[in-house]
């Protein structure tokens, strides 16, 4: 099992190479989508009818009415009449009939009618199919590499067949290592394949009148897949399953996984296995209740079932360091000899030269809502602090840029800064391919943005001056910030996984990087990484060994 995670994680690296782009969802947690305005249809009892025509209604079942959307008032399946929302509250909804349409005056209380929203009506496109089942699957092996199987149950209450597409975040450093589907009732696996093959083979099977599931990497490190059919009055099951190196954090690896799922499943299972691990693996940081290691055989297994349960808690579990430990890994495959090395080099932290002139971009655009603003800005507080005296240029993009701003900043005091950037409007495109950083005078620049475009061109133009990338959001286009980065002797800085103090070490510090490796003779080939990388904890080398 260890040399199948190890030989994962070094071809994951090839197959990025081929994999597809396209727009991220900002879905922060699995589900399978299907188009809202065909199949919302939610059952309200009408709770008071005002003279001027407002309606007062309440769900009786676990949907809810959104404010500002348009719905269809059916009864016996027959359409009376068009409301719009006015007001959406816990319990109850205030609504009034869309002009040209009739009044439910006279309506009584507590009759009971069926809202359906109106497509072009300004309901959600697309809404999550219920999940009834999901169970999740966690073994870590040699205290650095994880493999996480997520299997999700959808169940359709409809009696029409429905077409549906599934996303599937993932955060940084994960990669897809399984996708599997029940077709026919049958569970069938999927095979990871180069693009160009992968794209015949998708070809070729549309041309029988098939449907295939191709799995595709979009930006944002977002999986998605074409769902159909998924059965009238019944179910399609999902299995996905993921790789990643755990985060050095100091005393130990942390294993981290946040569940942000918004209604309530059925069953849950969650089953997490540590292997060869001599000491319990520490909960400290773990939301969920009631759940404990205990040791099995040689390994340490944590398990827990619920049911009727809203799975909105993260796991989290760090594994100490074990000085014994072995660090380097060797297998020989179909003819082929591969090696892994893990090490926990000190990492040197050497003061940079504090920057007089810094240019802020800053992201505005729709995606910005998502991010961590007021950890963001503290952290800023603090480099700012820091710094003293400084000037500022700021730059604010969406789809096209706002006229820079320079702000000019005395012994850290930074308020009006500030303050400008909490009253940005987040709406709109992102274009990262408008910022040019060329234009601007500066001895760094802080990037704060997700990476994600959607809008005309996606890269922005640099120069020689460091990038230091600020990101919060739950979907990212991680690889691209870490590529800016690392392209001008910046940093990454993904708060997601940092402290604020964290972050501010290593913006006031010049990157500790693995530059390459020095040999005699080539019996070392196809390493990964293969360009220099900032180290900050532990450091993963995977290779291929030629010859004795």
């Amino acid at each position: 099992m260890i040399f199948q995670h190890i030989r994962f994680l070094f071809c994951a690296a090839i197959f990025s190479i081929w994999a597809a782009s396209a727009s991220a969802q900002d879905s922060r947690f699995p589900t399978i989508l299907i188009k809202g305005a065909d199949i919302t249809l939610i059952e309200c009892e009408v709770t008071r009818v005002l003279d001027d025509g407002t309606i007062s209604f309440k769900p009786t079942g676990e949907g809810g009415l959104e404010q500002g959307v348009v719905y269809a008032v059916l009864v016996n399946k027959r359409e009376i009449t068009r409301i719009q929302v006015s007001e959406e509250k816990t319990k109850s909804s205030l609504a009034k009939p869309v002009p040209g349409h009739r009044s439910l005056k006279g309506l009584p209380k507590g009759t009971k009618v069926m809202l359906q929203a109106v497509e072009g009506g300004g309901a959600s496109k697309y809404v999550p199919l219920r999940m009834d089942e999901l169970t999740i699957d966690v073994k870590v092996v040699v205290a650095y590499l994880a493999g996480t199987t997520m299997t999700m149950n959808f169940h359709n209450d409809l009696d029409r067949v429905l077409e549906g597409r599934l996303n599937f975040p993932l955060g940084e450093g994960q990669t897809v290592s399984r996708f599997a589907m029940t077709v026919n009732g049958k569970l069938r696996e999927g095979v990871v394949v180069e693009k160009a093959k992968g794209r015949q083979v998708f070809e070729s099977i549309v041309r029988q009148g098939i449907d295939p599931g191709l799995l595709e990497w979009t930006k944002g490190n977002v999986f998605k897949a074409r769902v159909y059919p998924i059965p009238a009055k019944g179910d399609k099951k999902i299995v996905i399953a993921y790789e990643q190196e755990l985060k050095d954090a100091g005393k130990g690896f942390l294993y981290s996984l946040p569940l942000h799922f918004k209604a309530k499943v059925d069953r849950f299972h969650l089953r997490a296995e540590v292997f060869k691990q001599d000491v319990a693996p520490d909960l400290g940081s773990n939301e969920l209740a009631n759940l404990r290691f205990e040791k099995w055989n040689e390994s340490f297994l944590a398990e827990t079932k619920r049911e009727n349960y809203l799975p909105n808690q993260s796991l989290a579990f760090l594994l100490p360091k074990q000085a014994d430990r072995q660090r380097i890994f060797v297998e020989e495959q179909d003819g082929k000899t591969y090696f892994y090395l893990t090490a926990n080099p000190k990492v040197i932290r050497k003061a940079k030269s504090l920057p007089k002139k810094i240019g802020l971009i800053w992201d505005a655009s729709a995606s910005a809502r998502n991010r961590n603003l007021e950890k963001e800005l503290a952290i800023l507080d603090e480099y700012f602090s820091k710094i003293g005296n400084l000037t500022v240029t700021l730059v604010v993009f969406r789809n096209d840029l706002e006229k820079p701003r320079e702000f000019t900043i005395r012994k850290g005091d930074w308020k009006q800064l500030a303050e400008v950037l909490r009253k940005l409007p987040n709406d709109g495109g992102t274009q990262l391919g408008v910022v040019d950083l060329t234009k601007y005078d500066c001895d760094e620049f802080l990037l704060s943005t997700d990476g994600v475009s959607n809008f005309g061109q996606s890269e922005l133009v640099h120069g020689k001056s460091p990038i230091y990338t600020l990101n919060s959001s739950p979907v990212a286009e991680h690889a691209y910030l870490r590529y800016l980065s690392q392209a001008t002797a910046g940093t990454y800085l993904n708060l997601a996984k940092l402290t604020k103090d964290e972050a501010l070490a290593q913006l006031a510090s010049v990157p500790y990087c693995f530059l390459g490796i020095r040999q005699k003779g080539e019996s070392v080939t196809e390493t990964y990484p293969r360009t220099a990388v900032p180290i900050d904890g532990s450091f993963s080398l995977a290779g291929m060994l030629v010859g004795k």
